[in-house]
């Protein structure tokens, strides 16, 4: 006799099977049928760990896209804090222009930052308010600007000479438009480099811009361009190592050189062939591992391509020899 439910053999006049608890009511059990229901329910519970183990990766790879927001969302308050900082000190000192300049810059990168909305009111209020100049002051007015603004070139105060000559501009844009055009370009140039090899990626990018926009430059393109990219490439950095390879890859055709483009890629490399080695797939890990190594050689990235090389060989069958042995 078997029970209608789980399909187990119980013995006769059993009123209840002693495996499920199934009440048998004297029938006898089918136990086709019983097979039946318990491949179903071990089909049942693979169907659920499959979608349980989705949902698991899904949700790592949502958590790297998530670090990788919070780092540069992190970045981004810094560097706004910072000009936030910078405003106060120049608005205490009656710099008015100068402090508009860096609450915009904060307004840009965080534009709901503090009461700094409440900042660029009260200043453009404070300037509007003073008395227009007649040509006399304006030509003197002029010519400090310009003076002013060479001074913070020599400096190599970048910020405060480009904001001079914005202002002598807007004062004045007849004043010796050549010259005052060539500085500021030098001086936008320069501010975007500098904040680029500070890793203030957003920033200088805007600033090389605002060269380009004066006048086409090659040197200045290429500089833009490489900026650009790499801010592209960390973007994948955590989240994406595929992606961040073929990002920094790019970067490393172009410019080997730049940055930290070499080690990051070699990283990146090491990364992923950790990634590919956890899932098991030895073969692909050490593919990962040998073009890490190509670009920068490295012991412990050697021992893991070797560790991922007798693994893959391991798991790799070995093919058969068929055909006759010749006699």
């Amino acid at each position: 006799m078997y029970c209608d439910n789980c399909g187990a053999r119980v013995s006769p006049g059993s009123p209840f099977c002693p495996y499920c608890g199934y009440g048998l009511g004297g029938r006898r059990a089918n136990p086709a049928r019983g097979g039946r229901r318990t491949i179903l329910i071990w089909l049942a519970r693979f169907a659920l760990l499959v979608i349980f183990l989705l949902l698991a990766f899904l949700g790592a790879g949502a958590l790297g896209v998530y670090h990788g927001l919070r780092e540069r969302d992190r970045l981004t308050q810094e560097a706004a804090a910072e000009h936030y900082s910078l405003g106060l000190v120049h608005l205490e000192e009656g710099e008015y222009e100068l402090a508009l300049a860096e609450f915009e810059l904060v307004l840009r990168l965080v534009p709901d930052y503090r009461d700094v909305r409440d900042r660029i009111e009260e200043i453009k209020a404070r300037l509007q308010s003073r008395a227009t100049p007649t040509s006399e002051v304006r030509s003197q007015a002029a010519d400090l600007l310009y003076a002013q603004a060479q001074a913070f070139y020599e400096e190599g105060r970048w910020e405060g000479a480009a904001l001079k000559l914005e202002q002598l501009r807007n004062l004045d844009p007849g004043y010796k438009p050549q010259a005052v055009e060539e500085l500021l370009f030098s001086t936008y140039r320069q501010w975007g480099l500098e904040l680029v090899g500070e890793d203030r990626l957003e920033e200088g990018i805007r600033y090389l811009d605002k060269a380009l926009e004066l006048r086409a430059d090659k040197e200045v393109s290429t500089q833009r361009k490489l900026a650009a990219l790499y801010l592209n490439a960390i973007s994948y950095w955590g989240a994406d190592w595929e992606g961040a390879i073929e990002a920094f890859n790019e970067l490393y055709r172009l410019e080997p050189g730049y940055k930290d483009v070499e080690q990051r890629l070699h990283d990146a490399h090491v990364h992923y062939g950790d990634l590919l080695a956890d899932r098991g797939q030895w073969c692909l890990a050490q593919e990962q591992y040998a073009m890490a190594v190509r670009i920068r050689p490295n012991q412990a990235t050697e021992d893991k391509r070797i560790e991922a090389n007798r693994l893959c060989l391991a798991v790799t069958p070995t093919p058969s020899i068929t055909g006759t042995i010749p006699s």
